[in-house]
């Protein structure tokens, strides 16, 4: 589960997340940004691989990329 805003976050394609769980931060936010929404430097968590499906689908639709 993750905090409201990084779950705001990925909900507007601002972070997502990387098949090994490893969390992916758009290069539009700057590092005063990524400060001040409390953006840990790295968040990892395994994902099965019906979510990996899903996440495979967000960084392709709805992140914003790198």
């Amino acid at each position: 589960m993750l905090s409201a805003n990084l779950d705001a976050l990925f909900d507007v394609g601002l972070i997502s997340f990387g098949d090994d769980g490893t969390m992916m931060v758009a290069d539009v936010l700057t590092q005063p940004e990524r400060v001040a929404l409390s953006i840990p430097s790295s968040l990892t968590r395994k994902p099965n691989a019906k979510l990996k499906g899903y996440l495979q689908f967000h960084r392709e639709h709805v992140f914003q990329g790198r």
